[in-house]
């Protein structure tokens, strides 16, 4: 039986919300993270008070880093279209504050405080909107009514919804239908998110218009750039070699490729490159693989070769430093993406991008864009050896393979590019209502 939504909003705001403060107050006495948090609430304040007036403001709020990807391409339209408009980013971790407090295009980045009632009255007072962008299912009820009263266009782009939350069962989910019902329209992620609001009834109040995930527009751009600053020479690797990138890797992927390698015919192991970026490339990992892989050269040392005008002599590549990985992918005719033998596979959309097939371990529940393009047949799920050796075998041994799946990986990023231009007209056409009518 459903709770009234009025006696949820109280036990939020008189028992939940308390809680959570006590639990911020004691718990930044023993973790930084959150002792940051705190004091990054303590200075929001003080940034939204020192904001110029004058000018159109917009205020974008994700949870953290991973969301706020899918706001980027929104945000430099904005800005391209809009100079002179002030946004205003905010976050709820300190993991997305951290990543993204010197993000160019933002006039000020803030922590989000916590969602009282007066918290939001006093937020919204000094931010003052002209639109507001929340991203994906970072929903704070405070803060949403108060826009609400304040009749701010409110927007929820690249709307997804779990099945699994407990907003969702029968005892939340006429609060949780309230705080969908504040926001002016709903921009889900697809066909498939449009009909589970409609399933669940959540969005009768709102504009819900089926979408695309935007983070395709700021992949698109990502691999345009990536392509025009290779992190290697291209002439290092020879025409005939079938260069396999293994991104984000952890042990167990490691194992299974390396195992499947070993099992291909002499022909094709003198074809294939590895590229190997593991998810934490420290030095036990590095040495780990070297170990394995005798005719591999750390990443660092080839680029130090490089440096000097000569030529490094190595067969494959042991990626010994992060924040590589996406320009790597350059280099890549398939890649495979680790993860997918622990909590889940990492992003497959980054790779999927360049148009190159893909393969990963099994743990893709948790990953709408994997289960997607294993779907249409642009990712192999590789859960025994025997799988990845007939995978392997497959991307030495079969261009037209490749071509194939790595047109259809392409496809699946690229065929919707361009949604973020079509969400920061209608941003401006809702701003300039208001101003029109001064």
């Amino acid at each position: 039986m459903p709770f009234p939504a009025p006696l949820i909003r109280t036990i939020y705001n008189a028992v939940l919300l308390p809680l959570a403060g006590a639990a911020f107050f004691i718990g930044k006495l023993f973790s930084k993270r959150l002792a940051a948090r705190v004091h990054g609430v303590r200075r929001t304040w003080a940034t939204l008070e020192a904001l110029p007036a004058g000018e159109p403001r917009i205020w974008f709020h994700a949870a953290s880093m991973g969301e706020f990807e899918q706001a980027k391409s929104i945000i430099e339209r904005l800005k391209e279209l809009m100079p002179d408009v002030q946004i205003i980013v905010s976050f709820f971790s300190p993991s997305g504050y951290e990543h993204q407090k010197n993000y160019k295009y933002a006039d000020a980045v803030v922590y989000l405080p916590l969602d009282t009632p007066a918290n939001a009255r006093r937020f919204v007072e000094l931010l003052a909107p002209d639109a507001v962008v929340v991203v994906r299912y970072d929903l704070w009820h405070n803060h949403l009514a108060e826009l609400h009263r304040r009749s701010v266009p409110t927007m929820l782009i690249c709307a997804t919804i779990n099945s699994d939350s407990a907003l969702l069962s029968s005892a939340f989910i006429e609060f949780t239908r309230r705080s969908y019902s504040f926001f002016t329209t709903i921009y889900t992620a697809g066909e498939s998110e449009t009909q589970r609001f409609r399933e669940h009834y959540l969005a009768t109040d709102a504009q819900l218009i089926t979408a695309v995930d935007t983070r395709f527009d700021r992949i698109a751009a990502q691999v345009e750039a990536a392509r025009k600053q290779p992190v290697l020479p291209p002439d290092l690797f020879a025409p005939q070699d079938v260069v396999l990138v293994a991104g984000s890797s952890w042990e167990e992927d490691e194992d299974m490729l390396l195992q499947a390698r070993d099992h291909l015919d002499e022909s094709a192991r003198l074809r294939l490159r590895l590229i190997i970026v593991p998810h934490q490339p420290g030095a036990e990992t590095v040495n780990r693989l070297l170990a394995l892989l005798p005719d591999a050269q750390r990443l660092s040392d080839i680029e130090n070769t490089l440096a000097t005008g000569k030529r490094p002599v190595f067969r494959h590549i042991i990626v010994d430093s992060v924040g590589k990985l996406l320009r790597l992918y350059s280099h890549a005719h398939c890649a495979y993406v680790g993860g997918g033998f622990r909590a889940g596979v990492h992003s497959v959309t980054e790779p999927a991008g360049y148009g190159i097939p893909l393969a990963c371990g099994p743990k893709i529940s948790r990953a709408r864009d994997a289960i997607a393009l294993h779907e249409l047949g642009a990712l192999n799920i590789i859960e025994h050896k025997h799988d990845a050796r007939e995978w392997l075998s497959a991307m030495v041994d079969s261009p037209s393979i490749r071509e194939k799946r790595g047109s259809t990986a392409r496809n699946y990023v690229h065929t919707d590019v361009g949604y973020s231009d079509v969400i920061a007209q209608r941003i401006i056409g809702e701003i300039q209502k208001p101003l029109d009518s001064r």
